[in-house]
């Protein structure tokens, strides 16, 4: 989309390149219908017709990873198929079914990796800019994805873990805070690719390692000061389903490339907890909206003004807070979902 409009709630996605940061947005869509059948909440998630084709495209690369597979087939198809060129934004729309007057709008901003880590290569002038344009979204947004390739993060004790998942350049990032345009804000870690160590029995080892990769921003996000600040949590995504992780190849660049193979002849496109993030998008933001009424939160005025003036049309919707309250309830919090800092807990 060439115009970049700001939605009732904006969530900025981090990750390295080719993280598969498009790949979770396609996965949610694709299950999203999940959560009413557990919950019973009659929601649904439909993109803007503004959106480009990338989620689409997405979506059907992965389906395609199946079409005629054999047991033993090795590939290295797990990434987006193609990295994000320049700032993508993805518009969707919450509905409650059967109300048609209840429509809010929820924007996820894909920056590339390399606005992150820009190349050797990239001139100065260029830098700025993409400092400014990471800056700009980070202001706006309420919610920050921090994608994470498991593989990379898990594999060889992390040793390509750095040059895969940028941790200590986005560390950089989202420690550069103002105190008081970012009071509040939901800090999400989504380990991707996530198959191979939930199938095995080793997911708290990836929660361990996260703890470790990312120790210097989770100790910035829940010290003393921050604790009713920052909402940190771990939601983990198969993204796939039936694909995990076979062995390292090597490359002309010294990165190795991450091989996969499918679990067994019957394997499909089987992605779960896809449908999380959002649950939790869909929780903290009701959480807002019910603390402030509560009179609480005395701190962070000028926020809080901004931040309700954004959402007034959801905190003002009875009938979609009261579906969103159902929802909740298919919010997963057990092992391997983890709830680092809970910022409405006193």
């Amino acid at each position: 989309m060439s115009e970049h409009k700001k939605a009732e709630v904006n969530v900025l996605m981090l990750g390295a390149r080719r993280a598969g940061k498009t790949s979770i947005l396609a996965s949610m869509c694709e299950i999203f219908d999940n959560i009413q059948a557990v919950s019973g909440a009659s929601l649904s998630l439909n993109q803007d017709l503004q959106n480009d084709t990338n989620i689409d495209s997405a979506l059907g690369s992965m389906k395609k990873i199946f079409y005629n597979h054999q047991n033993q087939a090795v590939f290295d198809t797990v990434n987006d198929v193609q990295t994000t060129e320049g700032r993508r934004d993805y518009t969707f729309n919450l509905r409650v079914l059967k109300n048609k007057k209840s429509k809010h709008s929820i924007r996820f901003t894909d920056l590339p990796g390399e606005y992150i880590a820009p190349p050797d290569n990239c001139t100065a002038e260029e830098k700025a800019r993409r400092e400014a344009t990471v800056r700009t979204v980070y202001d706006e947004s309420d919610i920050i994805f921090v994608a994470i390739d498991t593989v990379f993060l898990m594999e060889k004790y992390g040793l390509y873990n750095e040059q895969n998942n940028e941790c200590s350049k986005i560390t950089r990032w989202l420690k550069d805070i103002n105190p008081e345009n970012n009071a509040r804000k939901m800090v999400l870690f989504v380990p991707i690719k996530f198959e191979t160590y939930y199938y095995s029995g080793r997911a708290s080892e990836v929660n361990r390692q996260i703890h470790i990769a990312y120790d210097q921003l989770i100790n910035f996000l829940t010290r003393d000061d921050h604790k009713d600040s920052f909402f940190v949590a771990i939601t983990p995504v198969l993204t796939l389903g039936d694909v995990i992780f076979e062995r390292f190849n090597d490359s002309s660049n010294g990165n190795p490339i991450a091989l996969y193979k499918f679990r067994s002849g019957l394997a499909k496109y089987n992605p779960q907890f896809c449908e999380q993030p959002m649950l939790y998008v869909l929780s903290y933001l009701y959480q807002l909206i019910k603390y402030k009424n509560s009179g609480k939160e005395k701190k962070f005025k000028l926020w809080w003004d901004k931040f309700l003036n954004s959402v007034f049309s959801i905190k003002n919707d009875r009938v979609f807070l009261l579906e969103i309250e159902k929802a909740m309830k298919a919010r997963k919090t057990d092992a391997p979902f983890e709830i680092i800092q809970d910022s409405f807990k006193k």
